[in-house]
């Protein structure tokens, strides 16, 4: 199979870790995982991989889901920005 399709990307990437999201464009593709570890792992290996030399590839983290509000407010409390 030498067509890049969603389920090829998820196929090959799924034992790195969880995918949050995979977009594609032109000769390209953007896989975000949970967690930047995992983008490491997926990158280090897929970059190696002769059937992706012909696509641009991107790595990324959750944008949002590593920090919540509470995380926010202990560590503004921890730090004494302010107080409660």
């Amino acid at each position: 199979d030498d067509e890049l399709t969603y389920t090829k990307v998820q196929q090959d990437c799924k034992d790195f870790g969880e995918i949050e999201k995979i977009q594609f464009g032109e000769n390209s593709v953007k896989i975000n995982f949970l967690f930047i570890t995992d983008c490491y792992r997926a990158y280090t290996e897929l970059k190696n991989k002769d059937f992706y030399d012909n696509y641009n590839l991107s790595f990324g983290n959750d944008r949002c889901g590593n920090t919540s509000a509470l995380d926010v407010v202990l560590y503004l409390q921890e730090n004494e920005f302010f107080e409660v």
